[in-house]
């Protein structure tokens, strides 16, 4: 009879809590790779069905970890090259790729040090795929000068000071700021913009001393959609985390849900997308976290890692006559017997 091999002690799989991890960050790969705009370009390589990718990478990331050779028992020599010659896999693909990765990593938790020893940060000076076409002449020659001088380090560059890093996602923001004749104005040309707050961009700062929340940015009861980058801090949610970095408050959990304001904007008369994040006061996803709707017509039961985004069926919407607010919560659990109900709100169109 055949065994597996033990995994090296200290390997990259064991530190990264064995199988049940490897499938996490797998699934978690596939979601994003369906849910994010940004990962167009990469999902359009793959099938229809994510359902053989997912179970291929599981099995080659278990061996490449230093786990059980899942693939090599079953197909000899990875032979990676061969493999992927009738794919058609570009520079975009490629960054698209790590920058997939990375965001599930992160989203699932692996431990930062990890993360640095695979190579798969990104941030703008790494990645180059969010320049737009007409500038990439100009601005990628820039972005490789920067990167040679920003050495990666397995810490954040201030070393010991402690630092709170907020992305969001969720809806379209404006990427670009520009400053003429004494003014700033803020826009986006074309299709520069990703559908969200550039979230690979602003993860990649890591370090023991370094806490990351992800913001829906949305439609809150209380406060405007954030239109620009900056506007993120006006969000409702980060009042609790101001408390925290300005008024000495307790960490706490960080819950947040908002609606998806395209969809807020037709209430009603089209689905509506809840986006929703969940961290642990030190700033690590929850994982996993099991969304209750109440306040519907039918009941919804979903589960989500870290974040994410459900969707609500029209049908499944309160009856409203137009003009009325409309109101419904989210009682988001998480592993540890913690629970908290958000509230959610919209003006029927």
């Amino acid at each position: 009879m055949e065994t597996q091999p033990a995994p090296t002690q200290g390997s990259p799989f064991q530190r990264i809590g064995g199988e049940a991890q490897v499938r996490a960050l797998v699934e978690r790969f596939y979601d994003l790779m369906e849910l994010e705009p940004r990962y167009a370009a990469l999902r359009s390589v793959h099938g229809a069905d994510l359902d053989r990718a997912r179970q291929h990478l599981f099995w080659f990331l278990c061996g490449w970890l230093g786990g059980p050779q899942h693939d090599t028992d079953r197909f000899g020599h990875p032979r990676l090259r061969q493999r992927h010659l009738p794919f058609r896999i570009g520079i975009r693909e490629r960054d698209e790729w790590l920058a997939c990765m990375d965001q599930a990593m992160a989203d699932t938790g692996v431990p930062p040090p990890l993360i640095w020893e695979s190579g798969a940060a990104v941030s703008p000076m790494i990645a180059t795929s969010w320049i737009p076409a007409t500038w990439q002449s100009r601005m990628e020659p820039m972005a490789a000068g920067a990167a040679s001088r920003m050495k990666r380090t397995a810490d954040f560059p201030v070393g010991t000071i402690p630092v709170t890093n907020v992305a969001g996602f969720g809806a379209p923001t404006d990427v670009r700021a520009d400053i003429a004749k004494g003014s700033t104005s803020f826009g986006s040309a074309g299709s520069e913009g990703d559908g969200t707050v550039p979230y690979p961009s602003a993860t990649w700062i890591r370090g023991a001393n370094v806490r990351q929340f992800a913001l829906p940015v949305g439609v809150y009861p209380s406060g405007g959609v954030p239109i620009h980058h900056s506007q993120i801090w006006d969000a409702p949610p980060m009042l609790g985390i101001f408390d925290e970095l300005l008024m000495g408050a307790a960490p706490d959990t960080f819950i947040a849900a908002a609606l998806d304001g395209d969809d807020a904007s037709m209430a009603g008369q089209r689905d509506m997308r809840v986006h929703i994040a969940g961290s642990s006061a030190a700033g690590s996803p929850l994982i996993p976290m099991k969304v209750t709707f109440t306040g519907l017509k039918t009941s919804i039961v979903k589960t989500i890692n870290g974040r994410g985004t459900i969707t609500i069926p029209k049908a499944s919407l309160p009856p409203a006559t137009a003009g009325s607010f409309v109101r419904f919560n989210a009682e988001v659990a998480w592993a540890g017997g913690g629970k908290r109900e958000v509230p959610l709100m919209y003006q029927r169109r």
